[in-house]
């Protein structure tokens, strides 16, 4: 049986593969002039010129970035498979090199960042830190606000937190706390409370540490950014309540968990 269910769980990854390999290697949309016009079709950024050129049929238009006032562009059919494969932590390997096609792809088509996002969160799952880093660095180094806003930064972070980047990573946590960003900010508090433990979990750090992260990042998110639909919330409540454990304070602990299980049910931290 056993035999049976790794035998079909390889033939899954194959044929996911292959889709990705596919048709979600072209991506499609519109893109909208600064003039007022659009242009409609295969979608394809290009570093070395900064231009974005659409292919309709035989025909093929160039437009420089500043011609360009927004694209709009349809997601890769297979992403969220990966996202939710990477996230349960299946087939890895796999994923890893659909999600680095689709990341090269969409350069600079918006879902390159949800892509690198994933296939940073699979290196650092396979422990792999610095393949995360360099994944990610590919895509800042067109769009550097990727370093410090949106999805992708938060395991950028990570994995310059698990390879000692702490000069690069405090730079970027400040940037985005001073952003305005609510969600950006929530989120870099939490990625200084993880910095301040000096470790993986509380449960490897020392009580002093503990405190730190309690006191810089965790409670900071608990008290200003309380939002049970947000992903920093859940997680600021049970990193603080392991803090509060290693710290020997089980009834704040308790109270911390309690809070989690009553307003984010539904959260993979509640589920721990």
């Amino acid at each position: 049986m056993n035999t049976l269910r790794n035998t079909f769980g390889a033939l899954c990854a194959i044929l996911l593969a292959a889709t990705v390999g596919a048709a979600d290697l072209k991506p499609t949309g519109t893109v909208y002039l600064t003039t007022g016009g659009s242009s409609e079709g295969t979608i394809q950024w290009r570093r070395s010129s900064k231009t974005y050129v659409v292919t309709t049929g035989r025909s093929t238009s160039t437009f420089s970035e500043d011609q360009v006032e927004r694209v709009d562009v349809k997601p890769p059919a297979q992403l969220d498979a990966l996202a939710k494969r990477v996230a349960s932590g299946s087939n890895l390997s796999a994923a890893v090199k659909s999600l680095e096609e689709i990341a090269d792809a969409y350069d600079h088509l918006t879902y390159d960042l949800v892509a690198t996002r994933w296939l940073a969160e699979a290196y650092l799952k396979q422990g792999n830190a610095k393949e995360a880093v360099s994944a990610c660095e590919k895509v800042i180094r067109n769009q550097p606000e990727a370093a410090y806003a949106g999805e992708m930064a938060v395991p950028y972070w990570a994995a310059l937190r698990k390879t000692n980047q702490t000069g690069k990573l405090q730079g970027l946590l400040d940037k985005a706390i001073a952003s305005g960003d609510r969600v950006s900010a929530a989120s870099a508090l939490v990625a200084r409370g993880d910095a301040a433990l000096g470790a993986d979990d509380a449960a490897a750090s020392s009580a002093a540490n503990c405190q730190v992260a309690l006191r810089d990042g965790y409670l900071r998110v608990i008290l200003l950014y309380a939002d049970p639909a947000s992903e920093a919330y859940p997680e600021a409540l049970y990193k603080g309540a392991q803090a509060f454990k290693k710290m020997g304070q089980s009834s704040r602990a308790t109270q911390l968990l309690d809070t989690l299980k009553a307003e984010c049910p539904n959260s993979p931290w509640a589920r721990k």
